[in-house]
């Protein structure tokens, strides 16, 4: 082990004599993940103040950001279901009717 945490490594081939050097320090990463960490909090609290009251701010994961998917993630029904509401053009985005199914 040379001076500052770095780690020299020989490495021999053949073809291709290297060195390779390795650096080990954890502390830049740590720092800036409690950074975005305080980042993400302060995210939060100005998104739990915009939320108008009676509705409802939910947490969903989802493969694909298709409508019927979020649709059937959101609201907790079939996407038989979801599928017949588009086709009645009961879904609207911004109050346009949606066109096509899989809008983004």
């Amino acid at each position: 082990m040379c001076n500052d945490g770095i780690k020299l490594h020989n490495v021999h081939n053949l073809y291709n004599p290297y060195i390779v050097k390795r650096f080990k320090s954890k502390k830049k990463t740590k720092n800036k993940e409690a950074k975005d960490e305080k980042y993400d909090e302060e995210n939060e609290e100005k998104n739990e103040e915009e939320i108008p009251l009676g509705s409802k701010l939910l947490k969903i994961k989802v493969t694909s950001i298709r409508l019927d998917s979020l649709s059937k993630a959101a609201f907790g029904m079939s996407r038989s279901k979801i599928e017949e509401a588009f086709y009645a053009s009961k879904f609207r985005i911004n109050g346009n009717k949606v066109l096509k199914n899989p809008k983004k």
